[in-house]
């Protein structure tokens, strides 16, 4: 008999009997040397051993050409099979519970606030609008009061004194020197606490690694994104699984380190629905972040603004707030001032309208420029001609601002006329 083939005759007998001992004693879970998975591990080893098992023949077994013998790898297989014949095919293990904890060990915590009821601390929050309504000037003024401890524009004035704080900038749509910088300082930032890439720090931000350790060694407290799409490097925003983990890693590192993480996003082209469906890209930009801001024009004002909440499941939905983009004679760089709240006035709501008025003055627009095609007209018989037809006094007023001028002709006083023509 050769070597292997009295190696496999021991193993067989062995592995036989703690089989039939681990198939009919109820103990054979906690015998030593005799348990199930002892068993399957001897299955496993076989099978890693089945790839540099060697075929060796005997002088006995040529002499009995009756009986061809078996190769190694036949062996194997056959011990294999009568094995799990016996005790089944290997399993996995079972999960571990390491990780696992009741909730009565978990000590409840009031929710932090970097904008109270607006943008939770520690957490990701977005906010949404057409370009050129104030997205990031909003950002940057709280990253200006931030940096300096004054309070947020919040309804309720908070009586206790903040401390400055760091702020990490991620911005490829603006220029630093001539946006940025200027823009911060007339928002009264503390230019020291405010960090950035002047070529946007795309690399960093996806570089996990580099992110941590830039908010370690700054202390951030927020983290400003502007916009989300410049920084998802192979991710595509239109791909749910890639930008849940994109968020959850996000989360992950605000968790941990108690950092705000605010997200500039662009709405889609869509013009109905809830306000939480005009996410660019995926949905998932909404349903991973804790808040969700929007931004539109108010319709009664259009020098105003109107900031909704979206989405905010940690606590009562604050009332909109208006406010204004002021720039100061003298100062070339706007900033914000945050007036009341905007009565009235939802996300919802806000979306639905802004989608309606849009189409009445879209059609206004189109009046005037059909009725003026010839040349000028009086202005208050283009106004009655336009309010006969069915257009609103103030969508007509707005569309009259965006596509024509007036000039006054034939004089001073009641001998002068008012003429409206296409710019």
């Amino acid at each position: 008999m050769s070597s292997i083939n009295r190696k496999f005759a021991r193993s067989q007998s062995s592995l036989t009997r703690r089989a039939d001992y681990a198939n009919n004693s109820a103990a054979a879970a906690t015998a030593p040397g005799y348990s199930v998975a002892d068993l399957q591990r001897e299955i496993v080893a076989r099978k890693s051993d089945q790839a540099h098992a060697k075929t060796e023949t005997t002088a006995s077994s040529l002499a009995a050409p009756q009986e061809k013998p078996l190769t190694a790898a036949q062996e194997t297989r056959m011990l294999i099979k009568q094995l799990e014949a016996i005790i089944g095919p290997p399993q996995p293990p079972p999960p571990s519970t390491a990780d696992i904890t009741s909730v009565s060990n978990v000590k409840p915590e009031e929710v932090s606030w970097l904008f109270k009821d607006w943008i939770p601390a520690g957490k990701v929050s977005v906010i949404i609008g057409e370009p050129g309504l104030g997205k990031s000037l909003i950002t940057l003024d709280i990253a200006a009061r931030l940096s300096t401890g004054r309070e947020m524009p919040t309804l309720t004035p908070s009586p206790e004194p903040l401390a400055p704080k760091h702020v990490l900038l991620f911005s490829m749509e603006d220029n630093v020197a001539d946006t940025i910088r200027p823009r911060l300082e007339a928002a009264g930032a503390d230019l020291s606490r405010i960090h950035l890439f002047p070529n946007g720090g795309q690399r960093q931000f996806i570089d996990y690694r580099s992110l941590i350790s830039l908010i370690k060694e700054l202390s951030a407290s927020l983290v400003i994104v502007d916009p989300l799409s410049a920084y998802l490097g192979s991710k595509h925003i239109s791909s749910d699984q890639q930008i849940r983990e994109l968020f959850a890693d996000l989360a992950a590192i605000a968790r941990h380190f108690g950092t705000t993480f605010l997200i500039v996003h662009h709405p889609n082209k869509g013009r109905s629905g809830t306000a939480v469906m005009r996410s660019a890209g995926s949905l998932a930009v909404t349903a991973a972040a804790r808040s969700v801001m929007l931004i539109a024009k108010d319709l009664e004002d259009p020098s105003r603004r109107i900031l909704a909440l979206v989405k905010g499941n940690l606590g009562p939905p604050p009332p909109a707030r208006s406010l204004c983009i002021d720039q100061e004679r003298g100062v070339s760089h706007p900033h914000i001032r945050w007036a009341g709240a905007a009565k009235a006035v939802t996300a919802d709501t806000l979306v639905l309208r802004t989608g309606r008025e849009e189409r009445a003055q879209i059609s206004a627009e189109r009046f005037l420029r059909e009725t003026l095609a010839d040349g000028p007209m009086p202005s208050k018989d283009l106004e009655e001609l336009a309010l006969a037809q069915g257009h609103s006094r103030g969508v007509f007023s707005r569309a009259k601002m965006a596509v024509t001028r007036s000039t006054r002709t034939g004089g001073i006083g009641a001998a002068g006329t008012w003429q409206t023509s296409l710019k």
